[in-house]
């Protein structure tokens, strides 16, 4: 999956995918450390990369700073 076909899912769907609730998500996201899906054009909203979803689920990558999942 790139980039260009990688599905972008709302913060309630990939914090549903993770296992955590969307509050842990966003604050996630305001730390810099949960992998935004930038969408030209869209203004505020967030998305999230599916493939930075599965890659976490695969044990291949942290969504946070501290080193922990």
């Amino acid at each position: 999956m790139t980039a260009e076909t990688d599905k972008a899912l709302t913060e309630r769907e990939a914090a549903a995918r993770l296992g955590i609730s969307p509050i842990t998500l966003g604050r996630w996201r305001r730390d810099g450390a949960a992998p935004v899906l930038p969408l030209p054009g869209l203004g505020r909203l967030v998305r999230y990369a599916e493939s930075a979803i599965v890659k976490y689920f695969d044990g291949g990558g942290a969504l946070t700073k501290r080193g922990t999942r």
